[in-house]
């Protein structure tokens, strides 16, 4: 929720993502932009964005498969609501890995993370620390147990679903 009291959606991108593909597309910008890690961001007017694609044929062919990950990815993003918040969390940190939030982890990140996954922050701190006190992370977020962790997301132990 904003200060206007509005409700806003979250969502995470990692290293690769293609960020204002609204923009690209003319339509509502659905997120706000925050970098909680090193970050490198270009960007092109819709003139040099015109050129490029104009320039070489492979562009486009790259910017499409581009976008079919991104839609994989928002896919993906909306199983993260589903079942216990330790499932969540499980599913959470295999996807993304737990180690590219260690210099960043703060109020701002947790609550983001926590409003990700359907939960408060009060609830991810809970199963934060009762995945630490069960060993499957330590007191850093690294995935000690992976075995552990994907059975509490629900997958078999060897990586299957």
């Amino acid at each position: 929720t904003d200060a206007s009291g509005t409700e806003r959606a979250i969502g995470m991108r990692g290293p690769g993502s293609l960020l204002g593909l609204e923009a690209l597309l003319g339509l509502p910008a659905l997120f706000d932009a925050r970098v909680h890690f090193n970050a490198e961001l270009g960007s092109l007017s819709p003139t040099h964005f015109e050129r490029w694609i104009a320039g070489n044929p492979a562009h486009a062919l790259h910017l499409v498969r581009r976008i079919l990950a991104e839609k994989a990815k928002l896919a993906a993003e909306r199983q993260l609501v589903d079942g216990t918040a330790e499932a969540r969390l499980a599913r959470f940190l295999l996807d993304r890995g737990s180690n590219r939030f260690l210099s960043a982890w703060n109020h701002t990140l947790r609550q983001e993370i926590a409003g990700l996954l359907g939960m408060r922050p009060e609830t991810l701190s809970r199963t934060i620390h009762a995945f630490q006190r069960e060993g499957v992370v330590d007191s850093t977020l690294r995935v000690i147990d992976t075995r552990a962790l994907r059975r509490l997301a629900g997958e078999s132990p060897d990586g299957g679903a």
